[in-house]
């Protein structure tokens, strides 16, 4: 064979150092390629969490919930009612730990009880995927602060968490809002309805309002009374916007507390403290309060025992920037209304629920209620009916008496009258009223409107000038109530019997 070029042998290295650098950069690619299901972020078959709770139960001889076979694959997971118990809770936490989709996960009302939190915090611990976790009556109950501070310490992602109805106490209380303070992440808290009592009101107060994170806060149905002081006390530094503290016991003597705290905190937007015991006196000390609090858009007082003044000094003090007030089961009076009015009439978009609304029989006889429409033939006898609504009352036994008594009236004058001729002429035109004869006779019925709305009804059913009641009545729709009105005939009782003895002595 003939020994090859020079130019030959140049190309032949030229291809071979190509290749080598080709395949050294090739080299390096694949040793920076991720070589991991971790750092690939590949996502853990979801059967292979399915076959481990499956075989939890079966190790620990509990039965396997068909709800949380189904759920695996979504953010939410409702275990509530299944009686899961602190065995079955042992399966589902070890199953949730490499689970990266469920973010919800809800376990209320399964009896778990204090010593299953340890596994409820070891999930936790491991899985940050868990935002919103429910603990709901799950008898917890008292002598488990070290627990619960241990799963607090453990809610590094949790920003809703539900322990309502467990009986937790004061010491309980304290160590949450302690545990809370130190990562404040959680935005919403549920702490209704256990038994915690007025001595934690300072303690906890002063640490769950350092939560700056915390948004929602529930205590509703506890036993705070004058530890609520407490909590107000240091309410300036607190971002809630969301307080409830319904049914705790709070009376006038802790009012001066709150209303301090109200003035201060620039965040508060919804406050609930109904069904209490504050009083006219408490209120009206603490109705300046609820303007001075710029932000609050919802107030709920109702089931308190304060009315009539007390009720008007709260809608007077309400900010501009308030939505519903809720003053359920709480009687208003002149000024309430009068204040009512004015609302309605600025069109100031405030909603306001209030019980016992004001009758007229109670107002003035010169007061006249402000409406949006006017009275008319249209609507004549619908705004009759509601004044009889109002008084229970019905308006046909109402307009009836008014006609008799017309007609009693009429008889009299027409007997004293010697003229035969007129009587018969009379007995036409006995049947129609006057406008001022109606009018009179509404303010003298049980009825009793204002005179100027006796005056409009009048003027509304006239025709020609007169009122024929035996064309109104007809008119009115009969109702069940009409019944109800009619009084009870009494029965005539036969006459005694004579015995038979007595003709016999005869």
């Amino acid at each position: 064979m003939d020994p090859p070029k020079n130019g030959e042998e140049k190309s032949e290295k030229d291809s071979d150092n190509e290749f080598r650098k080709t395949l050294n950069e090739t080299l390096e690619r694949l040793r920076k390629l991720p070589t991991t299901a971790e750092e690939m972020k590949l996502p853990i078959e979801q059967k292979s969490l399915s076959n481990i709770y499956i075989k939890l139960c079966n190790a620990l001889k509990v039965p396997v919930c068909s709800i949380f076979l189904s759920s695996i694959e979504s953010e939410s997971m409702d275990l509530s009612y299944q009686c899961v118990g602190p065995l079955g809770i042992i399966a589902v936490t070890k199953a949730l730990i490499p689970c990266q989709t469920v973010k919800d996960l809800n376990l209320s009302y399964n009896q778990l009880g204090p010593k299953s939190l340890r596994y409820v915090t070891s999930l936790l611990n491991n899985n940050e995927n868990i935002t919103r976790l429910n603990l709901r009556c799950n008898e917890i109950n008292k002598s488990s602060a070290d627990q619960l501070r241990d799963l607090i310490s453990a809610c590094h992602s949790v920003e809703f968490l539900d322990l309502a109805e467990n009986n937790l106490g004061d010491e309980e209380f304290m160590e949450i809002a302690a545990a809370l303070a130190k990562i404040d992440r959680t935005k919403e808290l549920n702490l209704s309805r256990n038994d915690a009592g007025p001595d934690c009101g300072l303690v906890f107060g002063s640490l769950i309002n350092k939560c700056s994170a915390l948004e929602k806060l529930d205590l509703s149905h506890n036993h705070f009374e004058t530890g609520a002081a407490g909590l107000f006390g240091t309410f300036k530094k607190s971002n809630l916007k969301l307080l409830d503290f319904s049914h705790n016991g709070i009376n006038d003597m802790i009012i001066p507390d709150i209303a301090k705290g109200l003035r201060a905190n620039k965040t508060l937007q919804v406050l609930d403290l109904s069904s209490n015991h504050v009083t006219n006196k408490g209120i009206v000390d603490l109705s300046p309060a609820f303007k001075k609090c710029s932000t609050l858009e919802v107030l709920q007082l109702n089931n308190n025992p304060f009315h009539g003044p007390g009720a008007s000094a709260v809608l007077n003090s309400i900010g501009e920037n308030m939505k519903l007030l809720d003053l359920s089961g709480i009687k208003g009076n002149l000024n309430f209304e009068k204040t009512m009015a004015k609302y309605k009439k600025s069109g100031r978009a405030v909603k306001v629920l209030y019980g016992s609304k004001i009758r007229h029989d109670l107002l003035p006889r010169d007061y006249r209620q402000q409406r949006d429409d006017s009275i008319d033939e249209s609507n004549a006898l619908v705004y009759a009916q509601r004044l009889a609504d109002e008084k229970g009352l019905s308006l046909k036994n109402v307009f009836k008496g008014i006609h008799a008594s017309f007609l009693v009236q009429k008889t009299e004058e027409a007997s004293q009258s010697a003229d035969e001729d007129t009587k018969k002429d009379d007995k036409d035109e006995v049947r129609k009223m006057s406008v001022d004869d109606f009018a009179k006779g509404l303010m003298s019925s049980p009825l009793a409107p204002p005179k100027a709305i006796s005056v409009e009804l009048a003027n509304a059913l006239s025709v020609d000038e007169t009122v024929n009641l035996w064309d109104v009545i007809p008119r009115i729709k009969w109702r069940p109530d009409d019944l109800a009105a009619k009084a009870k005939v009494k029965k005539q009782e036969p006459p005694p019997k004579k015995s038979k003895d007595k003709k016999k002595k005869k």
